[in-house]
């Protein structure tokens, strides 16, 4: 009897051994999970090595009587980079301010500038730092005093922009830079342009006067079409006339989809929200539907319709 029951035991734990093993043969490890790509999808590997499928983002109808929309041309799948983020180059030219200073920009693979701390730059950053009782001064003189280090010798202008460069650290010297820049070159469209930049928040009724110079200067300037465009999307009640600026800049450059959002939130604040969802749904033919301001505003239209009971085809 002993030995039976012995036996049993064996059989008992071969059985557990032989179902665990088993249990895993349907399974994929953590590693051949992440490696694990869908054949003939396209996708994107994250970071952490998982792979994303490009998101289905089909070619939305468009709105009647819309000339404009006819004209998109859509890209065959959305633009999403290696991380699966739209991340466009930079569709405006760069600066001439910007190219003429090649010791203190560089221009990235984007087409987007970013400024250079070169060695020079370092040791006026550390003569700054090693001054005596430079601890007891306050955040604000400290900035100050880096600033005015990194902007001596520099033509206003050029200082402003590369004191800019360097985040919001030195935000109110850059804009102490570009006011006496103005003041030197009232008519430039360059100190113009950066100026509207800078205080597009803090004087928007000066700033807008400015954009619509800008435009009367270069009308067919694709930067300016786009500020002018978006400060009105975002400061007017009714943005209808930022709608031809809008339109114009995405003609101007048809691979780029900014404009294209924009107009969407201006159909949107019309309360035009069938056309609205038209554009949005466009902007996600070149983006993606990742979280993000269509998506948002594509929410709030279907939260509408529900509302209104109103049938609508989800694209």
């Amino acid at each position: 009897m002993k030995l039976r029951i012995e036996n049993l035991t064996t059989l008992l734990i071969f059985t557990v051994i032989l179902f665990a093993g088993c249990s895993g043969c349907g399974q994929k490890t953590v590693e051949q999970e992440i490696n694990t790509e869908q054949e003939g999808v396209d996708g994107h590997r994250h970071a952490d090595g998982t792979w994303h499928p490009t998101p289905d983002t089909p070619i939305p109808s468009a709105p009647e009587n819309d000339p404009f929309f006819d004209s998109i041309v859509f890209p065959d799948k959305p633009l999403l980079d290696e991380d699966g983020h739209y991340r466009p180059k930079n569709p405006f030219k760069i600066r001439d301010v910007v190219k003429n200073n090649p010791r203190l920009f560089r221009i990235n693979e984007k087409g987007y500038k970013e400024n250079i701390l070169s060695k020079e730059m370092e040791k006026r950053w550390e003569d700054v730092r090693s001054e005596p009782n430079v601890l007891e001064l306050s955040d604000e003189v400290y900035s100050r005093k880096l600033a005015e280090a990194l902007s001596e010798g520099l033509a206003p202008l050029v200082g402003s922009i590369y004191l800019r460069a360097h985040g919001s650290t030195f935000l109110p010297e850059a804009k102490e830079l570009v006011e006496e820049a103005l003041a030197q070159n009232p008519n430039d469209f360059e100190t113009l342009e950066h100026w509207a930049g800078m205080f597009r928040h803090d004087k928007p009724d000066e700033v807008e006067t400015v954009y619509r110079r800008l435009l009367q200067m270069r009308p067919d300037d694709l930067r300016t079409l786009y500020k002018l465009g978006t400060f009105i999307v975002r400061n007017y009640d009714d943005p209808s006339e930022a709608i031809p600026y809008l339109e114009k800049a995405y003609k101007l450059k048809p691979d780029w989809a900014g404009p294209i959002l924009f107009l969407g939130e201006v159909y949107f604040a019309r309360r035009e929200f069938e056309k609205s969802l038209r554009y949005l749904q466009a902007y996600q033919r070149f983006a993606g539907t990742h979280p993000g301001p269509a998506a948002d505003y594509i929410a709030a239209i279907y939260t509408i319709f529900a509302k209104q009971n109103k049938g609508v085809a989800i694209q």
